[in-house]
């Protein structure tokens, strides 16, 4: 018997596929990309992670407010101004017109040092759970295109207009806790 003839190696006939087609995914990728950027604008979505970013800062403030007070919620955002390490910074939104206030100023009674609306008044922390508000932003800091949510739990969500619209008629008709459903 002879032996079984061993299969030709495969003749290399250039880069694979996938390497040809790689420039014109990058291509198309990039593309999408610019177009994104500049539909929304990367300033927008720079402002948005910074708006995010200051209600998380608010959402730990909030908890060690509530730490160091038997698990009751501040009254009022002036209140962890004065009691917590928090800047009024903080509590403006880049694309709000508000300007922050300086850490003499009472952010209840300073019209335009305030972008989020506070409704954790009342509030224990034992009871927060991560689907019920805290706080959270008019929709026309981000051209109404969305708005950032603080939740019980600190995590901080930027919510469709739609969902917007809801959380906004719960807190109108004062259904406290205003609690998000789920999505």
């Amino acid at each position: 018997m002879s032996p079984t003839p061993l299969p030709e190696p495969p003749i290399h006939r250039g880069p694979s596929r996938w390497l040809t087609l790689f420039p014109c995914i990058l291509l198309l990728a990039t593309i999408a990309s610019i177009a994104v950027c500049s539909h929304h604008g990367p300033r927008a979505w720079a402002s948005r992670a910074k708006c995010a970013a200051n209600l998380s800062a608010i959402g730990q403030a909030i908890l060690l407010y509530a730490d160091g007070n038997r698990g009751q919620l501040p009254d009022t955002l002036a209140t962890l101004m004065q009691t917590e390490d928090i800047t009024g910074n903080v509590f403006v939104c880049p694309e709000s017109d508000d300007t922050p206030a300086d850490s003499h100023t009472n952010l209840a009674t300073a019209a335009g040092h305030l972008s989020y609306i506070y409704i954790g008044n009342g509030m224990n922390s034992a009871n927060l759970t991560r689907d019920i508000v805290v706080a959270y932003e008019p929709l026309s800091n981000h051209a109404d295109a969305g708005m950032h949510v603080l939740f019980g739990d600190g995590h901080v969500d930027f919510i469709s207009p739609a969902a917007a619209g809801l959380l906004i008629s719960k807190v109108a008709a004062k259904a406290f806790p205003v609690m998000m459903p789920s999505q």
